[in-house]
């Protein structure tokens, strides 16, 4: 019965990996893409950047230190954050095209690299707009059973490293989540490129000096900052928490760890956040206005004296 498990379970993904670069543009990229036998797009990550370093994995490169490398490198920071989301955004829309993902699936199944790169430099074209875009991909089978191992075995990289150019460093901070229980999002509805409400948490020095730098300390509150989310992971078992990384801008991230699995979580609403801002700024209230203008207060003045000189006049004749 074991040897039947394990026959079945020997081919039960496909993988492509692959690599990209834009010379005109100077961006460069990686992605892996995760099909299944019912030619479903299940899964699938992808980076762009600026670093020429981020080219330098080849696609026939196992396709775990792949999915590592492109993961460590947005929890690092080290990415084009508007292009990658625009490239996630669409892979994310053509998963809803049936015929294309069939098309994309036969062409991976049949080993039709020609076709098949035609295909995703298609897709990243739509990004990146390069009409001398290179591509280079490999296809990998994979078991489940090699998955679900990497998943158990794979660790989150929460270390930063000196950005290259002249760049300041990135730095990971501790961030809770804002929860809104009637209006807000559930969390595993929770997307790339959402922006939550965070609160981040002033749990060490390094936490406090930056909620200064970002002048969200109002006497002895923190106010919440948007951030917008750029990874989620979630462990292969039911009770591992939810990890998501968030942009807080300026090479600032946020890190939530969230065991609760039901929660719904603030969404940013800019109308809302800016008249908190202006609230807060607007800390002393304004100078009140005279009841009367200072020209009416002239006139009567004048109006005062001519009586007075008047009814002097009146006593003396």
């Amino acid at each position: 019965m074991d040897e039947i498990e394990n026959i079945n379970d020997d081919k039960q993904k496909i993988v492509v990996k692959g690599r990209f670069k834009s010379k005109s543009m100077n961006l460069y990229g990686q992605f892996i893409l995760f099909f299944n036998l019912d030619k479903q797009l299940e899964k699938f990550d992808a980076v762009i950047s600026t670093y020429s370093d981020i080219y330098e994995i080849e696609p026939h490169t196992e396709w775990n230190i792949i999915q590592d490398f492109i993961a460590k490198t947005k929890w690092d920071g080290n990415f084009n954050k508007s292009m990658t989301h625009s490239i996630m955004s669409h892979f994310n829309k053509i998963t809803d095209d049936s015929n294309y993902i069939y098309m994309l699936y036969d062409n991976i199944d049949n080993y039709d690299y020609e076709n098949m790169d035609l295909m995703l430099i298609d897709i990243i074209n739509r990004i990146i707009t390069d009409k001398n875009l290179q591509i280079e991909t490999g296809i990998q089978e994979v078991s489940l059973s090699e998955i679900n191992k990497q998943n158990e075995q794979e660790s989150i990289p929460t270390t930063t490293k000196e950005k290259k150019n002249n760049e300041t460093e990135s730095v990971i901070l501790p961030v809770k989540a804002i929860l809104s229980p009637v209006k807000g999002r559930p969390i595993y509805q929770l997307k790339i490129g959402h922006k939550i409400m965070v609160n981040v948490l002033p749990n060490n020095d390094k936490a406090k000096y930056f909620i200064d730098l970002m002048k969200l300390r109002e006497e002895d509150k923190i106010n919440p900052t948007p951030g917008e989310v750029i990874d989620i992971k979630v462990g292969p078992n039911k009770k591992d928490p939810i990890e998501i990384l968030t942009d807080l801008g300026s090479g600032i991230f946020g890190k939530i760890i969230e065991d609760e699995k039901q929660v719904k979580l603030k969404i940013y609403d800019p109308s809302e956040y800016n008249k908190k801002i202006s609230f807060t700024e607007n800390k002393f209230p304004t100078e009140k206005k005279p009841f009367f203008s200072i020209g009416t207060i002239i006139m009567i003045t004048i109006l005062t004296i001519l009586i007075g000189l008047l009814s002097i006049f009146l006593i003396k004749i």
